[in-house]
């Protein structure tokens, strides 16, 4: 009796609008902190006379919304398993709106933080609602690809919208910048339209029958979880440093004025930009173990440059290499667990991932104090350069051990011969 043949399974082409629609709500996750950020000297002074500490409640303004998303974002995975996607989606965008905007009318300090905790409560809901919805709606190499477009669109909102808010802090005053988050509402109204809430159940092939791949397992490794969430937290951790201590680094080596580090993060953004939009093409060739070694080697090999710089011109070489490692870490971890979450259980898992990024983004400096406080800036990179690299390098050794546990035995490979042959 012949055997049926095998049908891959088939899933609808998503709409460009729809794809448009998420990788624009994607790029609001990074501007929500790059937009305030030049005017944070400003927000210092406003504040210097009505609160105790107003250069800590400046740098507040923008370490806030990374603690409100770390927090949130675990309880928007759950409301995304109970009530869907698209309505956390659509209310998220909307409290993006009004608490981004709320600095522009708002001039007591703690009011100003508290809209910046709705603000990171927004993203939270966005970021976790938009990640659900790639996983369900993209499969295979296909949502490798548009992953990699995703990163790419976080980069490059945080390029485009810090020089556009520091314009308009620089011919206003410390509230014009807070006006760009109105940005949010056109993506609300394409959301409406565009949107639909995927359809949660087994996958269907073309032939219509019931089938289970090892994209849709039905639980998940507990280990396998801890090391990407531990994977995700290291990782922004240092990611992060570029942006909070190179301001530092440059003016206490170099003496360069708050633009240069404007326009060095901006070039650790733009390489890991490039190297996203190219994260389809990368992964199908190189694997995810391959390139969580070339993201911690490449961020540490960069950070290393960094921090034993003498010319600013290294600087720029060495945020350049270490923003190419950076490209490859948010979409090879989203698409791993995306790999690995069962169906029932995606939002909050994708919560969880959230959370642990966010949550070391926001200790990243309190991590480096210490070590900022002995030596300086440029001891705190060099350092975390030197953990990034060992880090890759026992991932690395990680991987071959399991590879080498996993081969089968001489004995086991000509058993699976003559099963073929026969």
């Amino acid at each position: 009796m012949t055997p049926a043949p095998h049908h891959a399974p088939t899933f609808p082409a998503v709409p460009r609008r729809t794809r448009a629609t998420l990788l624009t709500a994607s790029s609001l996750t990074v501007m929500a902190g790059a937009i305030v950020a030049p005017a944070l000297p400003q927000i210092g002074a406003a504040f210097d006379g009505l609160v105790p500490n107003p250069e800590f409640l400046a740098k507040m303004v923008l370490a806030l919304p990374a603690l409100a998303i770390a927090l949130f974002a675990p309880l928007s995975g759950w409301v995304v398993d109970r009530f869907g996607c698209k309505r956390l989606m659509l209310a998220g965008l909307a409290l993006y709106a009004a608490a981004g905007t709320s600095g522009l009318y708002l001039s007591d300090p703690y009011a100003v933080l508290a809209g910046r905790l709705l603000l990171g409560v927004a993203v939270a809901m966005v970021m976790t609602a938009t990640s659900t919805l790639i996983s369900f709606y993209f499969h295979g190499e296909e949502r490798g690809r548009f992953l990699g477009f995703q990163a790419t669109a976080m980069a490059l909102g945080g390029v485009v919208f810090l020089p556009f808010g520091g314009l308009l802090a620089h011919f206003g005053d410390w509230h014009r910048p807070f006006a760009i988050y109105v940005v949010s509402l056109p993506i609300l109204l394409a959301a409406v339209r565009f949107v639909t809430e995927p359809e949660r159940g087994p996958v269907q092939s073309s032939t219509g029958v019931t089938i289970v791949t090892g994209e849709y397992p039905l639980t998940t490794p507990r280990m396998t979880l801890a090391l990407i969430y531990a994977v995700a937290f290291v990782g922004m951790a240092a990611f992060s440093l570029g942006p909070t201590q190179l301001p530092f680094h440059v003016k206490s080596r170099f003496g360069a004025d708050p633009l240069v580090a404007a326009l060095a993060v901006a070039t650790m953004t733009a390489h890991a930009a490039t190297t996203s939009i190219f994260y389809g093409r990368l992964a199908t060739r190189l694997g995810r173990d391959r390139m969580l070694v070339a993201f911690f080697t490449l961020m540490g090999v960069g950070f290393v440059t960094l921090g034993l710089a003498e010319h600013p011109a290294v600087v720029y070489v060495g945020l350049a290499v270490a923003g190419l490692g950076g490209g490859l870490f948010t979409p090879t971890l989203t698409n791993w667990l995306m790999r690995t979450a069962p169906t029932r259980l995606r939002g909050r898992l994708t919560g969880g991932l959230i959370s642990a990024m966010f949550a070391g983004q926001f200790l990243s400096p309190i991590l480096a104090q210490p070590v900022v406080d002995r030596g300086g800036p440029a001891t705190a990179f060099e350092a975390c350069g030197v953990g990034m690299v060992v880090l890759g390098i026992a991932y690395a050794a990680r991987t071959a051990w399991l590879h080498r546990q996993h081969r089968p035995t001489r004995p086991a490979r000509a058993a699976a011969e003559s099963l073929v042959t026969s």
